[in-house]
């Protein structure tokens, strides 16, 4: 639970403070997620500040009531089934939950990837052709999938930056 929580904070940014410089005043505060908790639910779900931070921190066992799962789950835009704790459910039930967790998993991860600024930069490069070329960049990025999955992934390319455009 620590883990999915952390992630959370870490993707649903403040949207006043997204451009913030510093990455974890972006972060929505305890404070704030828990004051547009009680106001979501009109007050019905109570959770405070602190045991939502020793949650997130692993201090504490995420197995939260039902209530207060949905509540966080609605404030993060996740489906609950993402905060769902092992050990709870039969064995088919649990595959069951274990494929939709790793498909919020796969969206996450997607999300964070976005965020990237090797991926910012490529896609303010996709935008800028005409739609003949940004169909040719598409077909040159299924030649490039094509040949990593052929020959498999250039461990060194992961790791460069963009390029230099401010010379031109």
């Amino acid at each position: 639970m620590a883990e999915k929580l952390d992630t959370l904070f870490q993707l649903r940014l403040h949207p006043e403070r997204v451009k913030d410089p510093n990455p974890a005043r972006r972060q929505f505060s305890y404070g704030e997620v828990v004051e547009a908790i009680r106001r979501q639910t009109e007050g019905r779900v109570h959770i405070s500040r602190q045991y939502l931070q020793m949650v997130r921190e692993g201090q504490r066992p995420g197995n939260l009531s039902l209530d207060k799962v949905v509540a966080l789950a609605n404030f993060f835009g996740v489906d609950p089934i993402y905060l769902y704790e092992p050990g709870q459910l039969g064995a088919e039930d649990e595959a069951r939950v274990d494929a939709q967790i790793r498909r919020v998993d796969e969206q996450l991860k997607l999300l964070r990837s976005m965020r990237d600024n090797q991926v910012q930069w490529l896609v303010g490069r996709l935008l800028d052709p005409s739609p003949q070329g940004r169909e040719r960049i598409s077909r040159i990025i299924e030649a490039i999938r094509s040949l990593e999955a052929a020959i498999g992934p250039d461990s060194s390319a992961a790791s460069s930056s963009p390029p230099d455009t401010t010379r031109r």
